[in-house]
């Protein structure tokens, strides 16, 4: 290992306190949690509890996501001295345990990309890209927001080693055969790591193949020779091995899973999307894509002499390919362009601080002497580290109180509605569970885990739903989704008999219907008049997310039918 050369030092110092600040930042948000967090984690204490997923509750992820949130599930026992109570952790318990689970491997990954950089062998001059890279890293870290512990932003952290390991392989001369800058034991953990955050989304591999194509490609531009990576072998056998569950999956359970419920999320993936986030519907994240247009343009300018900037660049394009194939706009589909933008934009103002660019100045400039070059150097890796995480915490600040302002104020909802999570503490008895039909993940999540009351029966999450709806609703045959005649009929009729038992074997206290297109279907196909035989609509609801999210959730206000079973007494 080589040390850290004296006028690195103010870089390195910039992104360890940039880092450390992202932590802590991101503790002061606490409760804040994104739906998808809360839905895995309902999954985890289930499957803790012994439930099979696919067979005994409806799940539409990888299991590879349910099992990175066990750790988090244990430790929320831990927290609040207790297990589960009818399936329910308290919320508090949740948020920190799973605060302190994604903090610990952002530590891990930040840690293992600083060896990286110190190990890398390099030149003063390449070896100062690599930690203007890291310092992108604790920038991209701090500018999570909402999306914090979201299933691209673990892909982030694990990634991240794996793709430093590869700057560094990228910067090495031409005449330096010996790739090898760590040991064969790090690079397979490495490795290993990234290969395991790939497979939490199957789209997700899309990025090192990009990744080691953008490099294949640049080193025979240059010249360079092409070796196979270790770390890269390791990543493919992670990635592989890490779908092996389903080779444990009981057969009911993988009946289940082929039979219906991959067939009706990936068929009516693009359908989904484009309903809910067709071109009048899609939220705004055009300033992603300007930060990261403005990066791009300038990165090309400079790429001969910042060659990391291509496989950073390379990186953005992967990560925006992975956001269009997506089609929501949603922040969290876009944290990849995040991350490697923060990282581009941190090359580049390497680029900047480079000793030739101020020789130039102090030339013309004489009292800006080469002698008080590493101050000035400080000052401007402060300043712009300073103005960077004021703007990043300025900017969710104000989405936070353009949030709440577009959901609660007198223009935006209607004072005789009730919220959506106060209707639950105002009909339910103690120990009632409660059952939200609807067609997205939100509100049922963050709302369950915030409300504290247990999920009644098989469908933790009804976005199957809105994907049936939608098939329905573009009049596709059994034949067009590649099923056999009747398949769309008889896996209507097994999702709507399920509600049905459930609502008649767990007897939820409270029942929530989502208005439109999921009321309509649930009227047509007779369950709204099943819930009406034992229930009671007390009115509407608009939903109102006490985890304030990104911005795309402040214009999700929808009504909601608040249903009441009669047999109770009301608090």
């Amino acid at each position: 290992m080589t040390k850290i050369n004296k006028g690195l030092l103010p870089i390195v110092l910039a992104a360890l306190a940039v880092f450390a600040l992202s932590i802590v930042y991101r503790a002061i948000f606490l409760g804040d949690l994104c739906g998808t967090v809360c839905y895995e984690i309902e999954a985890a204490k289930r499957m803790l509890h012994g439930q099979i997923p696919f067979r005994d509750f409806y799940f539409d992820l990888p299991l590879t996501l349910v099992y990175l949130r066990m750790p988090a599930v244990w430790l929320a026992q831990v927290i609040s001295g207790s297990a589960p109570v009818n399936g329910v952790l308290p919320f508090t318990a949740i948020a920190i345990a799973s605060f302190f689970e994604v903090s610990l491997l952002a530590v891990l990954s930040f840690a293992l990309c600083f060896y990286v950089v110190v190990a890398s062998k390099l030149d003063d001059g390449r070896q100062k890209q690599l930690w203007f890279a890291l310092l992108g890293f604790a920038l991209a870290n701090f500018a999570m927001g909402y999306s914090y512990g979201s299933a691209q932003h673990i892909f982030c952290l694990f990634l991240s080693p794996y793709f430093f390991l590869r700057l560094a392989a990228w910067l090495q001369p031409a005449n330096n055969v010996n790739l090898k800058t760590s040991t064969g034991l790090f690079r397979f953990f490495c490795g290993l790591l990234a290969g395991f955050g790939a497979s939490l989304d199957p789209l997700f591999i899309i990025v090192p193949l990009a990744i080691e194509a953008a490099e294949f490609l640049g080193r025979r531009l240059a010249g360079k020779a092409n070796s196979f990576a270790d770390e890269f072998f390791w990543l493919l056998i992670s990635f592989l091995l890490s779908w092996s569950y389903l080779l444990q999956l009981d057969q009911a359970a993988l009946k289940e899973l082929v039979d219906w419920i991959i067939p009706l999320k990936y068929t009516s993936y693009y359908l989904d999307q484009i309903a809910y986030f067709g071109l009048g519907a899609t939220p705004d994240r055009r300033d992603v894509i300007y930060f990261c247009t403005a990066a791009a343009i300038v990165s090309f300018g400079i790429v001969n002499r910042m060659a990391l900037l291509r496989p950073i660049i390379a990186l953005m394009m992967a990560g925006f390919v992975l956001y269009q194939m997506g089609m929501s706009g949603l922040s969290t589909d876009i944290l990849l362009v995040i991350w490697a933008t923060c990282m581009s934009f941190a090359v580049e103002v390497c680029y900047l601080l480079d000793s030739s660019f101020f020789s130039n100045i102090s030339r013309r400039y004489p009292r800006l002497s080469y002698r008080r070059l590493p101050k000035v150097q400080l000052t401007v890796v402060v300043a712009l580290c300073s103005i960077s995480v004021v703007v990043l915490a300025a900017l969710e600040i104000m989405q936070r109180r353009e949030n709440v302002t577009s959901l609660t104020g007198p223009q935006a909802i209607d004072p005789t509605y009730l919220e959506l999570a106060d209707a639950f503490p105002k009909y339910c008895q103690p120990g009632d569970s409660i059952m939200i039909l609807n067609g997205r993940l939100l509100p049922g999540f963050p709302l369950y885990s915030l409300t504290e009351k247990p999920i009644a029966g098989y469908f933790i999450s009804t976005e199957a739903f809105s994907s049936l709806a939608n098939i329905e609703a573009h009049n596709l045959a059994d034949h067009m989704v590649g099923k056999p005649f009747g398949w769309i009929a008889a896996t209507k009729k097994k999702m709507f008999d399920r509600v049905r038992s459930d609502i008649e074997k767990n007897k939820p206290g409270v029942i929530v219907v989502e208005g439109g297109q999921t009321f309509d279907g649930l009227e047509k196909n007779n369950i709204i008049a099943r819930i009406l035989a034992d229930y009671t609509c007390q009115g509407e609801a608009r939903y109102h997310s006490r985890c304030v999210g990104a911005k795309e959730f402040a214009d999700w206000n929808y009504r909601y039918n608040v249903y009441e079973r009669h047999s109770k007494t009301k608090n």
